[in-house]
């Protein structure tokens, strides 16, 4: 896969954009929660609607009426506490998740380990602690559970009194419980992005020494919210004080289904006093000394992918429909049809360890973004390329004359007709296109791809 994510940007800008994919799998995450949450209050529903119907509650004596409405305020309070304990449980297992990811997505962008994991005490000690706007999540399910039970025993009772058929009162259920599910879908977004931000916060305490303050980042939110595009680009010390302006300290979100971020914004090498600065990527050294760059916003961040990139991170065609004006932006951002549950988001989330000890060498950013390139493509195919053999694995296949989905094609077709006698690597060897492949015999990483004209002596091959 290519990639123009390291072109022209400085160390702040690609952290951003980092950023900001991450946030759209934060999206794709909530999408698995809602349907979750949906399939509860559809299941509330749909047992309401027939015990409403079944009864004929038109012609039921008051006692009776009561008893009904006792049994059915018991079922809302037992499918509200279900939910309550389902969201709990996995957004502490997304905390941990998170806590873990951007600590290496910082660390991966920079290029070597500067900032440390939040310790494994601190994440237990946080992890049913999830407040937005001074109240935990249970208290706001609690309270939907509430407003649900008191609107819907309004519906009876009213409807009872003005003498209305169950078909009526069915369609008034349906009505109230539609409301509570777009209520319900709001608090699983803003309680999943309060989730992510808490893991953020935490990183940020257990990299004090190494942090200047933090920065607003609306990327995702520049056209939906004034309070967000406010503040997007202000910053403050670690102390919560504005730098440069006077816009009080609020960590996200600042409102329901808030997209912001607040960002880590590093010393400089010379605060922190870094030595060898020549072994540090050229990338990473040049923008980490203080200067201001232009603004991050979701054009720049549109602007820095691939076509390909887009479509992984936002869905098939959806960035191309957006600029089109053919959807509006938030439709773009929009994840419900591509929910990952939370296993899945650990997995989309491992960024290969080839990868990332690319991302760590003082190779030249183009050549990075090659190597990358050639990894993904034979990975996609399900051939992994030993790390060790990646430096020098463009040269060697351009000098065999295959081109990269040709070499993809002679690994996937062929079989190892050797094995090396001195340390028992397969070997694919082809005497018409004279291409030689070592294979690793305990993972079967590809190790090395290269032209050879013929079996020498010295080579110590076994035919299988």
């Amino acid at each position: 896969m290519t990639s123009k994510k390291h072109q022209k940007q400085t160390l702040r800008q690609r952290i951003a954009h980092a950023l900001t994919d991450r946030k759209i799998l934060h999206f794709r995450y909530d999408a698995h929660l809602r349907q979750q949450v949906y399939k509860r209050l559809n299941a509330l529903q749909k047992l309401l609607i027939n015990r409403i119907s079944a009864i004929g509650i038109e012609a039921l004596p008051a006692k009776k009426l009561d008893k009904l409405l006792t049994e059915l305020q018991t079922e809302i309070a037992k499918t509200y506490q279900e939910t309550t304990a389902y969201t709990q449980d996995e957004l502490s297992g997304f905390l941990s998740l998170e806590a873990a990811k951007i600590s290496q997505l910082y660390n991966d962008e920079i290029g070597f380990d500067l900032f440390n994991d939040v310790p494994k005490e601190r994440i237990k000690a946080i992890k049913n602690v999830a407040v937005i706007e001074g109240q935990p999540l249970e208290a706001w399910w609690n309270k939907q559970r509430a407003d649900l039970a008191f609107k819907f025993e309004g519906i009876i009772r009213s409807g009872v009194a003005e003498g209305k058929q169950n078909g009526q009162l069915a369609t008034e259920v349906r009505e109230l419980m539609s409301v509570s599910r777009r209520t319900a879908e709001t608090l699983v977004i803003t309680a999943v992005a309060k989730v992510a931000d808490t893991a953020h916060e935490a990183l940020r305490d257990a990299n004090l020494d190494i942090l200047q303050g933090e920065e607003h980042l609306s990327t995702l939110d520049m056209r939906t919210s004034t309070v967000c595009q406010v503040r997007d680009g202000k910053r403050w010390d670690l102390d919560k004080k504005p730098i440069g302006h006077n816009i009080p300290y609020k960590r996200p979100p600042l409102h329901p289904r808030c997209r912001s971020i607040l960002q880590l914004v590093t010393k400089s090498w010379e605060e922190l006093g870094v030595q060898g600065m020549q072994e540090i990527p050229t990338s990473t050294r040049a923008s980490m000394n203080g200067q201001v760059d232009e603004r991050v916003n979701y054009e720049s961040w549109l602007n820095s992918k691939t076509a390909e990139e887009k479509e992984q991170i936002l869905g098939k065609g959806k960035a191309d429909l957006w600029q089109r004006g053919v959807i509006t932006f938030s439709d773009m951002l929009d994840q419900s049809g591509r929910a990952l549950t939370l296993r899945e988001l650990d997995e989309l989330s491992n960024i290969p360890e080839a990868i990332r000890a690319i991302r760590r060498t003082h190779w030249s950013d183009e050549f990075k973004a090659k190597t990358e390139s050639i990894y993904y493509a034979f990975a996609k195919e399900g051939i992994i390329i030993d790390y060790h053999g990646l430096s020098r694995f463009g040269d060697r296949l351009a000098k065999t004359g295959l081109s990269l989905e040709e070499a993809i094609e002679f690994v996937k077709n062929n079989k190892p007709n050797y094995i090396d006698s001195r340390n028992g690597r397969f070997v694919i060897f082809d005497e018409v296109l004279k291409v030689a492949v070592i294979q690793s015999n305990k993972d079967g990483q590809i190790i090395s791809f290269f032209k050879k004209g013929k079996i020498e002596g010295k080579d110590e091959w076994i035919k299988i």
